[in-house]
């Protein structure tokens, strides 16, 4: 039973939009170019293990916890957690393109692209170990003991894996199945009502990562922030106000609410209590009566007046 579904990646909506806006120059963008495309790939990878889940089903109870975030005596950050009466089974997904090797004793992966370039990674067995112990440490503050095991999931049959360590296994997504089921070969430790209510309160106790505002979390002055409304359909061209919509310069694309995907980047990179001045501002526009119109029309958090009204947005929704 999924008892908890992955959810949307704010962070990573945050990220595009600043690259979206900042200057080519500028020398992060390679960095967060690269960030996008390490989180593109995991949201793929653990796509592919949400699969696999939602379309098998276990006779037992077994309850499924996907990117499950909680505090212990520390913060644990699980991709997938499988509770069950027999065991605790934390699966970490690698989703990582090239030739990979675990490197013993180090606590690294390396991986080999195609044209010869080597980087190097934290090893999932790693993570796999500080999220065990901070499971372990949860189960105790909760009085519940239940053996915790781990294994790596590679969700792409085509990537390949020089060495092999002992200590977790490393699996294909359509050997998870036939996995759990021989462990469910173990004898029960607990019962199976106190494993639900113990897998409820995990759920109930999670974390939602709140990356906002961007800006501030990778130190990116907001000055250098491009201003004005992207086009909502190419994403590369800047639209202009013309007869109630906006229109794209570059592709001609017509949005009439193309000035709120850009009013909530504003509030994902920058943050705090928005104005109307500071609407017209980025925005690039000169009326005051249509800045606040609109402003208006988007169910914003309003407080104040008159020129002294401000608003907020709500972006963990």
């Amino acid at each position: 039973m999924i008892l908890k579904k992955r959810e949307k990646d704010f962070h990573l909506d945050g990220l595009k939009a600043l690259v979206k806006r900042l200057p080519d120059s500028h020398p992060l963008i390679d960095t967060i170019n690269k960030k996008i495309a390490m989180m593109t790939a995991g949201i793929r990878g653990e796509s592919k293990l949400e699969a696999v889940f939602e379309i098998y089903s276990f006779l037992d109870e077994i309850y499924i916890l996907h990117d499950i975030s909680f505090y212990s005596t520390g913060n644990a950050q699980i991709d997938c957690l499988v509770i069950s009466p027999h065991f605790a089974l934390i699966l970490e997904v690698k989703n990582i393109a090239g030739e990979m090797s675990f490197l013993v004793g180090t606590g690294q992966i390396s991986r080999v692209l195609e044209n010869g370039q080597i980087d190097h990674f934290e090893s999932p067995m790693v993570q796999i170990d500080r999220n065990s112990d901070l499971l372990y440490d949860w189960f105790r503050l909760n009085g519940f003991l239940i053996p915790i095991l781990g294994a790596v999931i590679l969700p792409y049959a085509t990537q390949k894996v020089n060495v092999h360590l002992d200590n977790y296994p490393v699996l294909f997504p359509g050997e998870i199945p036939s996995f759990i089921k021989r462990l469910k070969n173990h004898k029960s430790t607990t019962e199976a009502i106190l494993v639900k209510d113990i897998a409820e309160k995990l759920v109930n106790e999670h974390q939602l990562f709140n990356p906002f505002p961007i800006c501030r979390r990778w130190n990116v002055d907001v000055e250098c922030l491009k201003k004005g409304v992207f086009c909502t359909k190419c994403s590369t061209g800047m639209m202009i106000r013309y007869l109630r919509t906006w229109v794209c310069q570059v592709c001609l694309h017509k949005d009439p609410s193309a000035h709120q995907y850009a009013i909530k980047e504003w509030f994902m990179l920058v943050g705090g209590e928005f104005t109307n001045k500071i609407c017209r501002d980025f925005l690039n526009i000169q009326s005051k009566g249509y800045a606040w119109r609109e402003l208006s029309k988007m169910g914003l958090i309003v407080n104040g007046q008159g020129k002294s009204t401000t608003y907020k947005m709500e972006l963990l929704e």
